[in-house]
């Protein structure tokens, strides 16, 4: 048997995802635009320490 092409989704459902998409990022926007612009990452929620996991032996 020969592979004919790809299952796609319908063509409104993209649209309607990119809409979502661009709502989302005009959010993301507004919250980094409200913000005074520097090196504290955590005003803007992005927390900058972490924890490592332990080294196997």
């Amino acid at each position: 048997t020969a592979v004919i092409g790809a299952v796609g989704r319908e063509l409104s459902d993209r649209r309607i995802d990119l809409v979502k998409q661009r709502l989302h990022l005009r959010g993301v926007a507004g919250i980094l635009v409200g913000h005074d612009v520097s090196d504290d990452l955590a005003a803007v929620g992005i927390q900058r320490q972490v924890q490592f996991a332990p080294v196997s032996t």
